[in-house]
């Protein structure tokens, strides 16, 4: 962590909760000398799936109603998220595409919705 904020341009984190989320970029703050460099870009990824499909795993983000998903992006925003990946763990294509429309119709509600290109 303190190679990434003092010589990198990012930070990946893996499953972390919108609170250890904001605890981990104040710490890479911290490291960085109080204030991360310009253009750094801090990242959480998050297994996601909706739990209604086939193969959906219940220790993953939940992502059954879109309005308390969109407060969970949210949250990740306040905590100081610059972009969370939002990464399906279901097995079949339909569940796939489900994911992909809430997350992107939560993700508009709160005014954080980036696509890849």
């Amino acid at each position: 962590m303190r190679r990434a904020a003092t010589i990198g341009d990012g930070w990946i984190g893996h499953e972390l909760m919108p609170p250890a989320a904001a605890a981990t970029r104040v710490r890479l703050a911290g490291l960085a000398g109080g204030e991360l460099p310009a253009g750094f870009r801090y990242v959480v990824s998050r297994l996601m799936n909706p739990p209604d499909q086939p193969g959906a795993d219940p220790r993953r983000l939940d992502t059954g109603s879109v309005a308390d998903l969109a407060g969970v992006l949210a949250d990740y925003a306040d905590a100081g998220v610059d972009v969370l990946l939002c990464e399906p763990s279901v097995r079949t294509v339909a569940a796939h595409l489900q994911l992909v429309e809430r997350v992107h119709e939560a993700g508009a509600r709160v005014g954080l919705l980036q696509t890849a290109r």
